[in-house]
């Protein structure tokens, strides 16, 4: 019965690690365990968050995640070692008079072995348990460490994520803002250069977040700092320039379909990160403020029947926004006050 106790230890080692590899050093995303978990707090956080509290309440749940990630392998780790030690007898003894110990401080023993600080005041006995421990203290060592490449990561990608939402605040507060900026009486050439720009940061983002899930968990304070509302507002933006404004004034292809291209990337992953579309579409995008500044539009059929063609995409784009506890209005709207969204 003791060494099955081990085994089961041993599984359970074998499992964190397994997360952990996966979560942190490869290309795959995140971990079975860490996914889960991942998904569930999200949920959690947004049950009771997303109500009318303040935005900075839900805004903490990001970090917060990435860390009780960490924890959770740490503490399948402890839990994993403390197995192992618990199925032998008389394996761990105490330093002062080498006395068996008892199981709490077998766990202490586990515990401390892994943090890598030395053996306390117990130590393993006979060979097979000091060469256990070793191996112990060594794999504290490799999951502290892998813990720390995955956070600082996760860190510097969000930071970079809130730098693209602000960036994209900048061109204008709403899709069509965007673009009456950009009108200088004949066309919308302005707007070229910060395509361009904004297409690679737009592609590192949805590489970002195919790496570290996580990311869909961390949102801005307002809903001009918030990666979610501000990249519908740039792919609205997108469909209006592509298909809303007339040929004549509208930018080439060659700007706007790389950019347009790294949100599709972007979506695909936030469909693997099992956020389901909106049971409908959202309203279309107004012609009327870019008829009004002297922009050629195309007819409003012809507009509508492109919008009706991209359902699906605003849909899943919706759903985003909601996910991060936005109202569609917000992406429309002025930022003015943060609005919460019940899902």
């Amino acid at each position: 019965m003791g060494w099955f106790v081990s085994v089961a230890g041993v599984a359970l080692v074998l499992v964190a690690m397994g997360d952990i590899f996966t979560t942190a050093l490869t290309l795959r995303g995140a971990g079975p365990v860490t996914g889960r978990l991942t998904a569930w707090l999200w949920r959690a956080a947004r049950w009771v968050l997303a109500r009318p509290t303040p935005r900075p309440a839900l805004s903490l749940a990001g970090p917060a995640i990435a860390a009780a990630t960490v924890g959770n392998w740490l503490l399948m780790l402890w839990v994993g070692w403390t197995l192992v030690f618990l199925g032998g007898e008389g394996n761990v003894v105490s330093g002062s008079d080498g006395t068996p110990v008892d199981g709490w401080t077998k766990a202490y023993f586990a515990g401390y072995t892994l943090s890598t600080l030395g053996l306390g005041d117990v130590q393993p006995q006979g060979t097979l348990w000091q060469f256990t421990t070793a191996f112990a203290s060594v794999n504290g060592f490799v999951a502290v460490s892998m813990a720390a490449t995955y956070l600082i990561p996760v860190v510097t990608s969000a930071a970079r994520q809130r730098q693209l939402a602000i960036y994209v605040h900048g061109l204008g507060d709403t899709p069509v803002g965007i673009i009456l900026a950009a009108w200088n009486g004949k066309d919308l050439a302005a707007l070229d250069a910060h395509l361009a720009a904004l297409a690679p940061m737009v592609i590192d983002a949805g590489q970002q977040h195919l790496v570290y899930p996580v990311l869909y968990c961390f949102h801005g304070v307002s809903d001009a700092t918030s990666f979610s509302v501000r990249l519908t507002a740039l792919d609205e933006a997108l469909l209006v320039l592509r298909h809303g404004v007339a040929p004549p004034a509208r930018p080439v292809e060659a700007v706007t379909r790389p950019l347009a291209e790294g949100v599709t990337s972007l979506l695909e992953r936030m469909r693997a990160a099992s956020i389901p579309p909106m049971d409908k579409a959202p309203p279309p995008p107004d012609l009327t403020p870019l008829r009004r500044a002297g922009i050629p539009t195309v007819s409003d059929e012809e507009f509508a029947a492109i919008v009706a063609a991209h359902d699906e995409r605003r849909r899943h784009l919706w759903a985003v926004v909601a996910d991060a506890g936005w109202t569609w209005d917000r992406v429309f709207s002025e930022p003015e006050q943060d609005c919460l969204a019940s899902k």
